[in-house]
């Protein structure tokens, strides 16, 4: 009886863990709900199932495949950004083209590490922009 309750327990903690890594990775709060997942068992996991499905979520993945990202001029002399595609840079007078397009990114937040939307490289706090693919915060 003893062993069946450990069992019990097991599969409802490895249910939990498993949605609160699924919460994490679509940017939601994983704590939260690995913890009602926990203290509410296959209600949780209903609660949770009907939170992803009628929700939109930015973060998905689904639609920045067929999107094409934002993108933000910036001069490479002073950092300024410039919404549009301006020939040059209003604060300083250089010359901009298409080399200084950058995309248009968030940084992600997945417990106290930081995260590019763009490429999902980890990112400083204080950072401007991603050190791997440019994007622009």
């Amino acid at each position: 009886m003893a062993g069946m309750l450990v069992l019990i327990a097991f599969v409802w903690g490895m249910l939990a863990f498993a949605v609160a890594i699924d919460a994490s990775r679509r940017g939601r709060h994983g704590g939260f709900w690995a913890v009602l997942t926990f203290l509410t068992g296959v209600f949780g996991v209903v609660v949770y199932g009907l939170v992803v499905l009628f929700t939109s979520d930015p973060d998905d993945g689904a639609s920045e495949d067929d999107e094409e990202p934002e993108t933000v001029r910036v001069c490479s002399v002073c950092s300024s950004k410039h919404d549009g595609s301006p020939s040059y840079c209003e604060d300083c007078g250089t010359d901009l083209g298409p080399e200084d397009d950058r995309p248009v990114g968030r940084r992600l937040m997945a417990g106290s590490d930081r995260y590019c939307s763009n490429c999902r490289s980890e990112v400083d706090r204080e950072a401007n922009a991603c050190p791997s693919c440019g994007a622009v915060f």
